[in-house]
């Protein structure tokens, strides 16, 4: 800022080039020991520097490659465009850089580098899904808790990666390696609700649609009954027609979960209430039988 307050715009392009790239370069550091692909990166970046070549460019692609993907197409190509004004400035030419140019290029390192930690990419998904069958995962299972490590988790990624990885989540709901994992895969499921900017319905349409999936859908509500808030009145329909069924059997499975959400003043919003009454009393009398 001193160079660009000081009208040293081509210093103000220099400066904040070289501060972006050190950054990204801190960042893959940051993620080398844990990922042998970054530690890949990372050390050919190390050779280039102490062989004193030119590592910049080099380091943005590699970045926005599928195996490294810490940055998308439009940030690298951002920067590749502030590296290429670097050289402009750097040597002897005719090139005149206004302020608006300088200011274009710092504001862009700041916004794709400065401003936020590294984030993860779609390659990073499975690591958090084997992460989920650790006992340890939610070591406090108070809901409150429990959404602040859900939230940290997804702030570690890119928007992009959120609803890949919430639509992993649901796949291993169906298919989990234990129980415990199954228990965290929901929780973590359910208690992301408020930390994303997608499709949530979407998500768990296949939980919905899916009677054989009824046990799995019924926890989840459970666990954040919430979640009523974001489905259509077609899959509240469904949701009633499943109740309906069970009420029909000798034995209501998952009573708890039932009387629970149909307790809900979410479901009692998006439905008829005399019906919702109806089918809670018929509960009731199969919770003392």
């Amino acid at each position: 800022m001193k160079c660009y307050n000081s009208g040293s715009f081509k210093a103000c392009v220099i400066m904040s080039v070289i501060a972006g790239m050190y950054d990204l370069h801190k960042k893959v550091k940051s993620l080398a020991s844990s990922d042998a692909d970054v530690r890949e990166l990372d050390n050919n970046v190390e050779k280039k520097i102490k062989q004193m070549e030119v590592y910049e460019k080099y380091l943005v692609e590699q970045c926005a490659t599928d195996k490294i993907d810490m940055l998308n197409s439009n940030e690298a190509k951002e920067l590749i465009r502030c590296i290429d004004t670097i050289n402009d400035c750097a040597h002897p030419s005719n090139f005149i850089c206004s302020a608006e140019k300088a200011r274009d290029v710092f504001t862009s390192i700041i916004d794709i580098l400065g401003s936020k930690p590294v984030l993860f990419g779609c390659r990073h998904m499975n690591k958090i899904i084997n992460d989920l069958d650790k006992a340890s995962f939610f070591p406090v299972k108070e809901s409150t808790r429990m959404q602040e490590i859900v939230k940290d988790k997804l702030d570690k990624f890119q928007q992009k990666a959120l609803k890949p990885l919430l639509d992993l989540v649901c796949k291993n709901i169906i298919n989990p390696k234990s129980i415990n994992h199954k228990k965290n895969l929901i929780y973590f499921l359910a208690y992301s609700l408020n930390s994303i900017d997608c499709d949530f319905e979407g998500i768990i349409n296949e939980l919905i649609s899916k009677d054989q999936y009824e046990n799995e859908l019924l926890e989840l509500l459970f666990t954040n009954v919430e979640i009523i808030n974001y489905l259509s009145s077609i899959n509240i329909e469904k949701l009633i027609f499943k109740l309906n069924t069970n009420l029909q059997t000798t034995e209501v499975v998952n009573i708890d979960y039932w009387i629970h959400i149909i307790l809900s003043q979410q479901l009692m919003k998006k439905t008829m209430q005399k019906k919702l009454h109806r089918c809670l009393q018929i509960l009731r009398i199969y919770q003392m039988m």
